[in-house]
């Protein structure tokens, strides 16, 4: 059988990213993690699937959102 895409199974992700909010990722370090994140979420929103996404920051007390 022929596959031309048309059946594509969508894939679900579940992503953690722990990020540093210190004072030294201020300014150009934490717009290049913003980037990055972004860059790496874009295929997968294409794709249509679910992502179960988890962010913890650090700098201070440590919390998830």
């Amino acid at each position: 059988m022929l596959n031309l895409g048309e059946d594509k199974q969508k894939k679900d992700y579940s992503i953690g990213f722990l990020l540093d909010l210190s004072g030294s990722m201020q300014g150009e370090p934490l717009e290049q993690v913003k980037m990055a994140i972004n860059n790496l979420l874009k295929p997968m929103v294409a794709e249509n699937g679910g992502i179960g996404l988890s962010l913890i920051h650090i700098s201070e007390p440590t919390r998830p959102y």
